[in-house]
């Protein structure tokens, strides 16, 4: 696949997810080791990253023929490619030339047009997060312990957003006995049992994404014979 995406490399896009994903995970397992605590809400943020960013990768190596593979993968690098050139408009400075990202799409759609399948598609039009967490979790039908991607992503969103009703419905609230003028006061703590399921997606997404990365990066023919 890597030949039919030489500007970034699909294997490289797939290190990325992977990195992304167990830099988050090793990152909360230890501060939970290191402190004996949860924290309240910021490692819903670390989950959410796992989780979309692994994703993106179980998405991609499902997608069937290394055709539709590649294709994925160039939308995904024509999007980059747009984040990018917003980031660096926000930097530019008389000092920072960025540069010409209208290049790089002229070149990601050169790519494109080799793919026999897609070179009459839209190549700006990009799933949402949405349905490719969706999707995942449809190629991860029968190997979820509790919880969904789906509904993982959507619960630690909604806390990395800051978004009070779902912070109010995701923590543990203990009545402190105190009352004012506004109602009863509670204390909030993270659900240890909540924690523990969203982290589980969290793993398990990495590790199919990891089978998925290593059975892609056999050789063809050792490929076949394993399926024999």
């Amino acid at each position: 696949m890597d030949q039919l995406t030489p500007y970034k490399p699909s294997s490289y896009q797939l290190r990325d997810f992977m990195n992304v994903s167990l830099d988050s995970i090793r990152m909360l397992i230890k501060y939970v080791d290191t402190t004996n605590e949860i924290p309240m809400l910021a490692h819903y943020a670390l989950i959410r990253s796992a989780v979309e960013a692994t994703s993106y990768g179980i998405w991609m190596l499902n997608a069937g023929t290394k055709q539709k593979q590649a294709w994925l993968s160039l939308r995904l690098s024509y999007e980059n490619n747009e984040d990018i050139e917003g980031m660096e408009k926000v930097f530019a400075t008389a000092q920072m030339t960025p540069p010409n990202r209208n290049d790089v799409r002229v070149r990601l759609v050169a790519l494109q047009q080799q793919l026999s399948d897609y070179r009459n598609h839209d190549i700006s039009k990009t799933p949402t997060t949405t349905d490719v967490v969706a999707q995942a979790d449809r190629f991860m039908s029968g190997k979820r312990m509790v919880i969904t991607g789906l509904q993982t992503w959507k619960a630690c969103s909604g806390t990395a957003h800051a978004n009070g009703d779902v912070i109010s419905a995701l923590l543990e609230r203990v009545p402190t006995g105190h009352a004012d003028a506004l109602g009863l006061t509670f204390r909030l703590t993270s659900r240890v049992t909540l924690t523990a399921g969203f982290l589980l997606v969290a793993v398990e997404n990495a590790e199919e994404l990891l089978r998925l990365f290593e059975e892609a990066s056999k050789p063809t023919a050792t490929r076949m014979k394993v399926k024999r």
